[in-house]
């Protein structure tokens, strides 16, 4: 839908918004951004130790003795033993698959217990009367046009990355590319009654019984999350050539005693079996985009990866309208633009706005006080409504 096609020439897409999320789209959720990851790692191990989960809290123990013994390497080399992505891919680089394996467990381990640990982040709402929110909303005031409540953030959050409570519109289509591990979106989109796919073929892939709001093969209303890193909530094959598996959790991955499929960032990143498709399908998203919408991604001048992502997609691209980039991290730009062409930036192509996830709803820009998504065609103006 929304999308025209001439004499077999590229199809062109009228209203395809393409998010690419980052670490600081999660940090309201307590997810910890890089640089504080093995920070919250070593404050896991007494929550861990309680809860008993004792295969996590060796892991995380071997990571930091492992952390230790790395620093020896960062006397030679331009590597940061404290950034959990350094290690990761180090651990992989070595060859020793256990060690990789046990970082996967520790990363895991850490998002869990932040997640389970911090309070979910609310906001006061104004919905007007017959839209149907999520029971989990605390109704404050009742008015005779609108009710008043305290809404998830991450349900407003998924609500805009599906167009769900927007301005009606004909053509709307939207996909996520992540490098994230967690599962706040799909947790978030459960919360909202919406379904999810993750874009694997389906002879690689095998689904739990836990698994609730996932569907097997996309479809119109459920939401393409493409996950470039793996996921918390997938489990490595169990056999050279087997199939990975989705769970509905990561608890229900470890109830499962099996191994969570993580892919370090920087070190020999191959998209080959399960993984080929999700790549596959991220390069066909962009190539359909008309917009991008990169959100909380520190676009780290390491990861190459990306900038072939996006060529990849963009090469065949002729619906594409804009690109925005929200970070409030300045040096995000002058990343983008080492990948983008300077030029783009003067000609409106590309625009930056130093908003953090938190204010993404509340935050205006210089546009006629417009809150960024009015900019990118997914606010809530005539439903929802803030304060």
């Amino acid at each position: 839908m929304g999308r025209l096609h001439d004499r077999g020439d590229p199809e062109v897409f009228t209203d395809h918004n393409v998010y690419i999320l980052g670490a600081g789209f999660s940090k309201p959720a307590g997810i910890p951004l890089l640089n504080d990851f093995l920070m919250e790692m070593r404050s896991s191990l007494n929550w861990l130790s309680n809860e008993n989960r004792d295969r996590e809290l060796q892991a995380i123990r071997d990571v930091l003795i492992f952390r230790k013994s790395a620093a020896g390497a960062a006397l030679r080399v331009n590597l940061n033993v404290e950034n959990i992505e350094d290690l990761f891919s180090l651990a992989a680089a070595s060859g020793q698959n256990p060690l990789a394996e046990t970082v996967s467990t520790a990363i895991a381990a850490t998002l869990s217990h932040a997640r389970q640990t911090t309070v979910s982040d609310a906001r006061l709402v104004s919905v007007k009367n017959g839209l149907v929110v999520p029971k989990t909303w605390e109704k404050r005031i009742e008015a005779t046009d609108v009710t008043k409540y305290m809404a998830q953030f991450y349900d407003l959050c998924a609500a805009m990355l599906v167009g769900k409570w927007c301005r009606p519109r004909r053509y709307i289509k939207n996909t996520v590319i992540t490098f994230n591990y967690d599962t706040v979106i799909e947790e978030a989109l459960a919360n909202i009654g919406v379904k999810c796919s993750y874009g694997f073929d389906q002879s690689t892939v095998a689904y739990d019984k836990s698994v609730k709001h996932v569907v097997r093969k996309a479809h119109d209303g459920a939401l393409p999350i493409y996950k470039l890193h793996g996921s918390v909530n997938w489990a490595a094959p169990l056999k050279e050539k087997g199939k990975l598996q989705v769970f509905g959790s990561y608890i229900d991955l470890l109830n499962a005693n099996r191994q969570v499929l993580l892919i370090p960032p920087t070190w020999r990143k191959t998209f080959g079996g399960p993984l080929t498709s999700i790549w596959d399908a991220a390069v066909r998203a962009l190539t359909e985009a008309t917009r991008i919408i990169i959100i909380g991604f520190s676009i780290p001048p390491t990861d190459i990866h990306f900038k072939y992502l996006l060529a990849a997609g963009l090469q065949e691209n002729i619906s594409l309208r804009k690109i925005y980039c929200l970070n409030p991290d300045p040096t995000v730009e002058e990343n983008l633009f080492r990948i983008l062409r300077a030029d783009l930036k003067d000609q409106g192509f590309v625009s930056s706005y130093g908003i953090r996830c938190e204010n993404l709803f509340t935050d205006h820009t210089d546009q006629n006080y417009f809150t960024l998504p009015r900019l990118f065609e997914r606010d809530f103006a005539h439903n929802i409504s803030f304060g």
